[in-house]
């Protein structure tokens, strides 16, 4: 019987309406995320954020350089938190655009094509999977995932002699974002590319020139960020720092401890690298797999995909898309037609996510949630480049990437971090502080409103000092169009907690202090006893507020001075 075959375009034809559903599948996801960028507060850390990029150079000591470059961004935004986010989510996307066009040119694609158009588009959706948390204020840990994405960038054009220079900057261009991150960061960052320029350069030479160049360009680049900068006021400040905390991190922890625990909880995270370098091992030197053993290993990959993807939670994504990414790896080291450097280069790539979270004293496991983007986007070039040129493969992989970053980000809709309400119902527009205006759900609209209304009855000024005592509720400060000196946040619930809010009190001065409005909390970490053995007189202030915190109903109490002052026309 003759085989009946389709008629000539048809299947470009299908090819390009698959295509096609995919790119609006992912520019919806990309829209829907910006447009929801201006729903929810939180009182803690991301109101830490909005004030100190609000006025950086204002305070006593400074927490990492990364509020100074996003205050030009604040500028640009007009002062307002929702256009800064969607600003910071609209740069998300251009990185991911780049590192899309990055694989198409890696895997030898055209933008114009069916398949290279879903993956650019594709590639631009994956960062968004930084809202995963629902923390939409860009701070140190954007910085260190728009850093990573330009060090994937940088490792994966490495592998062709025509493109180390322009490895180079994007590697200058990395190296420059993660030290608006953390120092850690930075370094480790470096660390990688050193590793990857060691695998895919031949001699010695070689890769000393790549090294020059990339060096040289970052240096360049940081003077140029240096210009910038009020250098002399940022040296101040991190002497300010030194001399309340010492050179060390303010949390204590054991960087050891933390990695030893990391491997321990994550199950899933050590059998997936662990499979694939057996798959390393046995291909050393070009040696064959035996077909049923591979049949095995496929298996196992697929297997540890399924079970990633069954995985439920926001802590758990982060070790969900490691295994993704593993997995990935592993079926392409069992393609043939993939060369031996590619895939040391992905594998390189694959740690950037882990140093992303280095620096900080909080656990990996739930950190690696903010970071999902480019472990997804590690195996997004994996399958690319395994499948060369499968339009209907590259379509599944692309399926697969979206919808692994619809469902992260779904859950920071479904529960937000610290906020009383899924996104769904932050609905009523609502006066925050400094003319931004959020949507928040009814019961923190109510209690901001009527927090910002009883300060201004009370005799509050904009621009007024106010002080957060809670340790937990700096976003009442910027709510009532208050100014916290000397830090945005008197951190609450640490073990250096008293020494900090000690320090703080001593800088602040007794005059300073009595001058300036108060914010406690019942549930807050300090106590009126504590507070008022640190110094604090609360017979020099009048009680002018009560009110209910919406997330647990704990007593907010408000306090201003007593003797009232007319207030002077201030601009932001």
């Amino acid at each position: 019987m003759p085989r009946i075959s389709a008629p000539p375009g048809v299947s470009g034809a299908v090819a390009w309406l698959l295509a096609t559903l995919i790119v609006v599948a992912a520019a919806l996801l990309i829209g829907r995320t910006v447009w929801l960028l201006d729903r929810g507060f939180d009182f803690t850390d991301q109101s830490f954020y909005l004030m100190s990029i609000q006025r950086p150079a204002d305070y006593k000591l400074a927490y990492g350089l990364w509020p100074y470059a996003l205050h030009p961004l604040y500028e640009l935004a007009g002062a307002s938190a929702a256009t800064l986010q969607r600003l910071g989510a609209l740069i998300l996307v251009a990185f991911g655009l780049a590192t899309g066009l990055v694989i198409l040119n890696r895997a030898k694609l055209n933008w114009r094509q069916a398949s290279g158009m879903q993956i650019v588009v594709v590639c631009a959706a994956l960062p968004l999977s930084y809202y995963t948390l629902w923390i939409p204020t860009p701070s140190y840990n954007w910085f260190a995932l728009i850093g990573g994405l330009a060090l994937f960038n940088a490792i994966l054009l490495l592998h062709q002699p025509a493109s180390t220079k322009a490895s180079a900057v994007w590697a200058a261009i990395a190296g420059s974002l993660a030290i608006f991150s953390r120092p850690h960061n930075a370094i480790a960052y470096g660390a990688l590319y050193l590793l990857a320029t060691a695998f895919v350069l031949p001699t010695m030479q070689a890769r000393m020139t790549q090294i020059a160049w990339a060096a040289g360009t970052t240096v360049l680049a940081g003077l140029a960020v240096a210009l910038f900068l009020p250098v002399g006021v940022i040296i101040s400040q991190i002497r300010e720092y030194n001399a309340i905390f010492g050179m060390s991190h303010p949390v204590q922890y054991s960087f050891m401890d933390e990695q030893w625990k990391f491997w321990v909880d994550a199950k899933a995270w050590r059998l997936a690298p662990i499979v694939f370098a057996v798959v390393m091992f046995m291909r050393r030197g070009g040696r064959r797999i035996p077909r049923s053993l591979m049949i095995v290993l496929v298996a196992v990959a697929l297997a540890g995909v399924l079970v990633a993807l069954l995985g439920q939670g926001s802590s758990k994504s982060g070790i969900r898309a490691a295994v993704i990414a593993f997995a990935a790896l592993t079926l392409a080291g069992l393609k043939k037609t993939i060369d031996g450097q590619s895939i040391k280069l992905l594998a390189v790539a694959t740690l950037i996510p882990w140093a992303a979270t280095l620096g900080s004293a909080n656990p990996i496991h739930p950190q690696l949630a903010l970071f999902v983007g480019l472990w997804i986007a590690v195996a997004f070039a994996c399958f690319i480049l395994a499948v060369q040129n499968t339009d209907i493969a590259i379509t599944a992989a692309s399926a697969i990437a979206l919808g692994v970053s619809f469902l992260d980000i779904n859950l920071g809709f479904a529960s937000p971090y610290r906020l009383a309400g899924s996104l769904a119902t932050q609905m009523v527009p609502t006066q925050i502080g400094w003319g931004s205006e959020l949507k928040l759900d009814g019961k923190t609209s109510a209690f901001i409103t009527t927090l910002r209304d009883t300060a201004r009855q009370g005799g509050f000024c904009k621009g007024g000092t106010a002080i957060d005592l809670s340790g937990a509720l700096p976003g009442a400060v910027f709510a009532i169009d208050g100014q916290m000196p000397i830090f945005p946040w008197l951190f609450g619930g640490y073990s250096f907690s008293n020494h900090f809010a000690e320090e703080y009190l001593k800088q602040l001065g007794p005059e300073r202090l009595r001058q300036s409005w108060l914010i406690t909390g019942s549930s807050g970490s300090f106590s009126i006893e504590e507070l008022s053995a640190l110094g604090v007189r609360f017979s020099a202030y009048r009680l002018v507020a009560e009110l209910n915190h919406p997330l647990d109903d704990s007593l907010i109490k408000v306090y201003a001075p007593l003797d009232r002052t007319d207030c002077p026309r201030v601009t932001r």
